[in-house]
């Protein structure tokens, strides 16, 4: 499977000042944006004591305060794609580089029990960013997935709709939530596909094997999609880019046709990431189809569609 492309045009240079490292004194702050930066990448749904174990024995082996692997997460290791080792490898540089505390912790057997204690409120901080995140996302949704901001979706929907007018059920979600490679299929008859995908039953089968059609360029989303070259155009879909400038830059820089550059208290600034990574379209296509989905809790399953799953392939995919 091809790589997926850098992301173009998203995140424009930051200022020299943002370029410098980062190194927060206080603990606390430095196992927060520790846990965001895992949340929003490739972790948002690992189990922050099994990546640091991961992500620290294979760099510092003997080294290391957490100790050899067990054999159970030595076969895990064996069976992770070359894009997820390199997530974990680019966790530990991170944490080497930016947050002196929490490495400090890694190579100190003293400081067992305060490790085990701050992974507990990193993994916390995983989950409520996440939740902080998807939350705030169905409040623009609406405004997000239209063609033109200004012109929101109809029938509009906000974080007070209730769930069971959104997903397959709302005829404009149900055409941007579709599989990529069934598009053609569901033109045929939307009417027809989308009660049945709402049922989960026909002709076109919502799970983790089906790309959505709004992660692909095109207006409408995934009218761009290839059978043939399916990376082309993947990631390039207009509420993709929205979310990714949301997500990273700020909301207001959505809303702006010109390049925002980023500040101090964006959050690509404050989790030292000045680009867009892979992992991060995999965060924002669940973020997105949360905020779509007919399921009034995430990741609760959806029909046949299993987030982890999904979340998982996507990250091969990657």
């Amino acid at each position: 499977m091809p790589c997926c492309p850098p992301h173009p045009h998203l995140l424009p240079a930051p200022p020299p000042h943002l370029l410098s490292p980062l190194h927060p004194k206080n603990s606390t702050n430095q196992c927060l944006q520790v846990g965001r930066w895992m949340g929003r990448t490739g972790g948002v749904l690992c189990n922050v004591n099994q990546a640091f174990q991961v992500a620290v024995y294979t760099s510092l082996k003997d080294s290391s305060t957490l100790g050899a692997l067990s054999s159970d997460l030595k076969e895990e290791v064996c069976r992770m794609s070359e894009g997820e080792l390199k997530w974990h490898s680019d966790l530990f540089e991170l944490i080497k580089e930016h947050f002196s505390y929490v490495y400090g912790l890694f190579t100190n057997p003293k400081k067992v029990s305060e490790l085990t204690e701050h992974t507990q409120y990193i993994q916390t901080m995983v989950q409520r960013t996440r939740s902080n995140d998807y939350n705030g996302w169905k409040a623009v949704i609406g405004q997000y997935a239209a063609e033109d901001l200004e012109y929101p979706l109809l029938p509009f929907i906000n974080d007070k709709t209730p769930r069971e007018r959104m997903g397959f059920n709302h005829r404009q979600l149900a055409r941007l939530l579709v599989p990529a490679k069934y598009i053609t299929l569901y033109k045929e008859n939307p009417a027809k596909h989308c009660k049945a995908m709402a049922e989960a039953q026909g002709d076109i089968p919502v799970n983790a094997s089906g790309i959505p059609a709004f992660m692909y360029k095109g207006k409408p989303p995934g009218a761009s999609y290839d059978q043939k070259n399916v990376i082309g155009g993947f990631g390039l879909g207009f509420i993709v880019t929205r979310f990714l400038k949301h997500l990273l830059i700020g909301p207001s820089a959505t809303l702006k046709s010109k390049p925002v550059p980023p500040d101090v208290c964006s959050n690509c600034a404050l989790m030292v990431t000045h680009k867009v990574m892979p992992e991060h379209l995999s965060y924002v296509m669940l973020g997105i189809h949360s905020a779509m989905s007919s399921v009034s809790r995430w990741p609760a399953q959806d029909g046949d569609y299993n987030w982890e799953l999904m979340h998982r392939k996507l990250l091969e995919f990657l």
